[in-house]
């Protein structure tokens, strides 16, 4: 009785595993689905506003250009989106003041061997979502260097959207674990 006993609570325990990882495994399907879809739905939008500032800095100078004047003209937020211009891995124009000055080539040889890949570039290259570094939160991330490749043009945003996902997803890990004791 013992050993039956013991055998069908390890198969319960077991059956109980299984159904857990098909839930998260289904859950993160379902997330890398949807922020991928959102993802490009803002890399179209970002790519149009990087190509037409690409094509200003052929007329002004994008280091005196006021950006945030631009932000009506390319139906964008300041509440969502940030535009940076980035000069020797430095921020010299932005649409986020607390940023100007900042420079990009102290986060390590890694992140300053890929601003020098993207300056190179004559394409633009966007990442998709990652989570900032300062506020914890996903943002997309594209850019482009101008044709002169003095500045690397860098067009981050937020997505509601894409926040509220990843809160359903900690919401629901929260709810499986506080069902779940033993796990």
């Amino acid at each position: 009785n013992i050993y039956e006993t013991s055998s069908l609570q390890k198969s319960s325990e077991e059956a109980l595993k299984n159904k857990i990882q098909e839930e998260i495994i289904s859950i993160t399907n379902f997330q890398t689905s949807a922020l991928e879809s959102l993802a490009k739905t803002l890399i179209i939008k970002q790519s149009k506003v990087l190509q037409k500032l690409r094509e200003l800095h052929n007329k002004t100078d994008l280091k005196t250009v006021d950006l945030a004047k631009y932000f009506t003209f390319f139906n964008l937020d300041t509440v969502n989106n940030a535009l940076y211009i980035i000069e020797n891995g430095v921020i010299v124009n932005t649409t986020f003041p607390t940023d100007l000055g900042l420079n990009f080539y102290n986060l390590g040889q890694d992140y300053r061997n890929f601003l020098f890949d993207l300056l190179e570039g004559n394409e633009i290259y966007n990442m998709g979502f990652n989570f900032e570094y300062r506020t914890k939160k996903l943002r997309a991330y594209s850019y482009l260097p101008t044709h002169d490749k003095k500045y690397l043009i860098e067009i981050g945003s937020y997505s509601e959207t894409a926040n509220q996902i990843m809160q359903m997803l900690q919401n629901r890990l929260k709810e499986i674990v506080a069902q779940n004791k033993n796990i």
